[in-house]
């Protein structure tokens, strides 16, 4: 039977939104810091097997390049880069809600999974308000038709520590959950990701996607793990 890359898949969706939350502008409540140009945050990205054990682990560097940008129908945008351990570079584009929720911009709500829930091409995350969006949609992934739904929700509130000091978060969990039927086999397979957002910071400090069980082996694929090790705000 054809290996269907479901993993592949669900962490291209959650890597867009974990990647595309990391920073703020000029929101109304004033509780929020909002990082100017020239801060920036380092991450340690981690996979772990099983037992727990570490099985690789990634560094980079986002650094906020431009605030107060006009961009898709929002105004206070802030556009940040993402330097990779391989020198490699992404642009992603963020912007905060009069709520204090955070909104990333998905350059196309069409993936392998369907469509996403945005408005105008953004993606909100209700760190703030801790509502719930929901959307569900069929497609097609590697030939079999699938249904997908996608919920982003908020989760309460927790801490990091950083550098020594503890920050309180606000949190939220995105789910993806898919289900279908290859060679009249049901399919069915779900994964959920925390991300925890600092205020005080502007900045998603830590997001964990637990492993989830691959359902044609059968096998546990790996956990995610991510953490601010380091920062500086402008």
């Amino acid at each position: 039977m054809k290996k269907l890359h479901f993993n592949l898949l669900l962490l291209s969706v959650a890597g867009l939104l974990i990647g595309g939350c990391k920073t703020s502008t000029s929101p109304s409540n004033s509780s929020i810091t909002t990082p100017g140009a020239g801060s920036y945050f380092v991450n340690v990205s981690q996979s772990k097997d099983t037992m727990g054990m570490i099985t690789s682990s990634d560094t980079s560097t986002d650094n906020v390049v431009q605030t107060g940008l006009a961009f898709s129908g929002k105004t206070n945008v802030m556009e940040v880069i993402t330097t990779n351990s391989d020198g490699s570079h992404d642009t992603n584009y963020f912007h905060y809600e009069s709520n204090g929720d955070v909104s990333v911009y998905a350059a196309s709500s069409s993936t392998g999974f369907g469509t996403l829930p945005t408005n105008n091409g953004w993606i909100t995350i209700p760190f703030a308000s801790q509502g719930t969006t929901t959307s569900s949609s069929d497609t097609t992934i590697d030939g079999y038709p699938f249904h997908v739904n996608f919920t982003v929700a908020g989760a309460g509130s927790g801490s990091v520590t950083i550098k020594g000091k503890s920050f309180s978060t606000e949190n939220a969990k995105m789910t993806i959950a898919m289900s279908g039927s290859v060679f009249g086999q049901a399919i069915n397979m779900s994964t959920a990701t925390t991300l925890q957002f600092a205020p005080s910071l502007g900045y998603v400090v830590a997001t964990n996607t637990p492993g989830t069980r691959n359902p044609i082996t059968g096998t546990m694929q790996p956990s995610n793990q991510s953490m601010t090790i380091d920062y500086s705000l402008k």
